[in-house]
Parts: C-alpha cells; sequence; structure tokens
C-alpha cells in the first residue's frame, strides 16, 4: 500500500475492502478515509488489533460519555505506538481525525496484518 506508488482513492478502496472483510460497519456511500468518523476509525483499529494479537480488549463501538472515548483513544494511540507505529499519535487521532493522518494510520495497521 505504498502511497508513492498509488493514487489515493485505490489506496482508500484497498483499506475500505480490507476492513469491511474485518467486519467494521463502513456504510456503502463512503467512498474515502476523508469520510470515516472517529467510530469508524476506532472500529476499524480495534478490529486489525484483534487480528495482530486475539487478546485485544478494547471495544469495537465507543462510549457515549467523552471521559470514557477520551481514554479509549488514548489508550489505542498509546498500542499502537507500543508496536511501533511511528506517526503523530494521540487520542485526538481518534476523537478529531484527519483524512492524511487516518490514512497513514490504517494503511500501517492494514500492513501489520499480513505480518501478524
Amino acid at each position: 500500500l505504498c502511497c508513492g506508488c498509488w493514487k489515493m482513492e485505490e489506496v482508500d478502496d484497498i483499506l475500505i475492502a480490507t476492513l469491511r472483510q474485518l467486519g467494521v460497519l463502513v456504510g456503502d456511500s463512503v467512498k474515502s478515509v476523508k469520510q470515516f468518523t472517529p467510530d469508524i476509525i476506532v472500529h476499524a483499529v480495534v478490529s486489525c488489533l484483534r487480528v495482530v494479537n486475539p487478546n485485544t480488549a478494547f471495544p469495537t463501538v465507543m462510549p457515549p460519555e467523552m471521559s470514557a472515548r477520551f481514554r479509549i483513544c488514548a489508550n489505542l494511540a498509546d498500542t499502537l505506538t507500543g508496536l511501533g507505529y511511528q506517526g503523530e499519535l494521540g487520542f485526538h487521532q481518534f476523537l478529531y481525525p484527519n483524512e492524511e493522518d487516518s490514512r497513514k494510520m490504517l494503511r500501517w495497521l492494514v500492513e501489520r496484518l499480513s505480518k501478524g
């Protein structure tokens, strides 16, 4: 999934198809990572982590309480950093996602699936 070799649309198509195969609830109208909500991002990351490590204990659905959402997202960021993710990562990449950071993080995770 080298972004230098592929158009962003193709990368997004591969990411979305892979995430759907993992059971991530990505609606049919979603065609780009730019359209991912915080809930989709968290569900995608947790689903990928569960493939790499089946003992992953994070919920795939975020609770409504902001304090709990913050804790889950901060812990997810720490987990990805601990696995070797080198990009900028904190709770805000999950709660307030932007297209570039989300694509980079999800691409990194999907690449880990074949190594897991």
